[in-house]
């Protein structure tokens, strides 16, 4: 029987919560697909129409906890009144609160991803990178509409630095100690102050107008000197 896509994104949704709720305080290992496929509601093999594999439930769980952080932001009411570095922590902010209770199921997943990139480069992992570079790249242009900064040149490049920096705060967090977080927080704000700050000083259209020169008068004018005819 064919099922509607609101119903397929409500099973989606429903094994992955089941997921994180059997795996709570277990390895992956001790988990069974047949165990999730029975928290959801749904028969053994139907399960694998959603995810085929542990590996691929396991990335489905990190793409999820991305793409329901996004929403939540881009749905706040206060959401239009704030700048690009403060819309940039909500998101991040909004992400860590939704998966503060996961910690050691998110841990596992981080741990998994690291342990096995040849395999994992097969799925849908570039999924979750790429729906967070759209969010960033649109908060980008949309901050140079508004006066912001100016446009910096290497847009999807600053859009991936920015998904670094969300790596490296996400790797950072689940280690910090520190009462509520307050680390992770302070990291999260000296981060965005830098990026900030090399936004408005301009700093990577600099950087390409200086490159942009070099390749243009120096190595450029090389290579095509290798090709022009020898004065007699």
């Amino acid at each position: 029987m064919k099922i509607s896509k609101a119903q397929k994104a409500k099973n989606n949704q429903s094994i992955i919560d089941s997921f994180v709720k059997l795996s709570a305080g277990k390895k992956f290992k001790e988990v069974s697909m047949k165990a999730i496929a029975k928290e959801a509601s749904l028969s053994d093999a139907a399960i694998y129409n959603y995810f085929p594999s542990k590996e691929e439930l396991v990335i489905g769980y990190f793409y999820n906890r991305i793409q329901l952080a996004i929403n939540d932001t881009k749905n706040s009411e206060d959401f239009n009144d704030l700048t690009f570095s403060e819309r940039i922590q909500w998101l991040l902010e909004t992400y860590l609160e939704r998966v503060n209770d996961e910690k050691g199921v998110l841990e596992q997943t981080v741990n998994q991803l690291v342990e096995q990139p040849i395999s994992i480069a097969k799925t849908g992992l570039g999924e979750a990178k790429k729906i967070f570079v759209e969010f960033v790249t649109q908060e980008l242009e949309a901050a140079v509409v508004r006066g912001e900064f100016s446009e910096p040149p290497f847009m999807s490049f600053l859009s991936e630095l920015v998904w670094d920096m969300y790596l490296g705060l996400l790797h950072y967090w689940l280690k910090d100690d520190s009462e509520q977080s307050l680390n992770t927080t302070h990291l999260l704000e000296l981060s965005l102050e830098l990026l900030l700050e090399l936004l408005k000083g301009e700093v990577f259209s600099k950087v390409y107008k200086i490159s942009h020169f070099l390749f243009r008068e120096h190595l450029l004018s090389k290579l095509l000197s290798f090709g022009a005819p020898v004065a007699k």
